[in-house]
């Protein structure tokens, strides 16, 4: 890495982001990691829920149902839209550093 390069990625370039992109991994790990005793992620169990509700509801008719489909949906659409708030703030981070990187690797 050439100097100017390095002064380049120095000036512009806070090492806080990563760190930052670490948090944003541990709040995705609540929705995604396994459960005790190695269940799945609740959020898998909650989509088939959701899948169960809409079967009933769309493919047997089962309208009193409706509701309670509809309130698990807005509630997924809102942890699904945290989850990728986090992964943009992830890659957002990644970006920059990247945009900061030397045309060749000069060591």
């Amino acid at each position: 890495m050439r100097e100017e390069e390095y002064l380049r990625l120095y000036q512009n370039f806070e090492t806080r982001r990563l760190l930052d992109a670490v948090d944003a991994v541990d709040n995705l790990r609540d929705d995604l990691n396994d459960g005790e005793d190695g269940r799945p992620p609740e959020l898998r169990s909650r989509l088939l829920k959701l899948h169960t509700l809409a079967m009933a509801v769309v493919n047997e008719g089962a309208r009193s149902r409706t509701d309670t489909m509809f309130e698990l949906a807005a509630d997924l659409d809102m942890q699904v839209s945290q989850m990728m708030t986090e992964l943009e703030s992830i890659q957002e981070t990644l970006d920059a550093l990247l945009a900061l990187a030397p045309e060749e690797s000069a060591d």
